[in-house]
């Protein structure tokens, strides 16, 4: 091999080098940007259920604090007679 093979070679290998380089960078660029999607995503979802659910449990207090009531206002009211 003459010496201007070996110089285009090694050219070639460091293009190469080069262009594997820049595509790792754009794949790793894509996969944060997706992750970060996903993340974000899955983030607003859980906080939407763990909102529904706190509605849930505020109007389940709220009808167990209602029958307690109730529940005491008859025991006065029975008391009374």
């Amino acid at each position: 091999m003459t010496d201007s093979n070996m110089s285009d070679s090694s050219r070639q290998g460091s293009s190469m080098t080069s262009d594997l380089k820049d595509a790792a960078g754009q794949t790793y660029e894509d996969v944060r940007t997706k992750a970060l999607d996903a993340v974000s995503r899955t983030t607003e979802a859980a906080r939407s259920q763990a909102m529904e659910q706190a509605e849930v449990a505020k109007s389940t207090l709220a009808d167990t604090a209602e029958r307690l009531a109730q529940s005491v206002r008859q025991s006065v009211d029975n008391g009374d007679q």
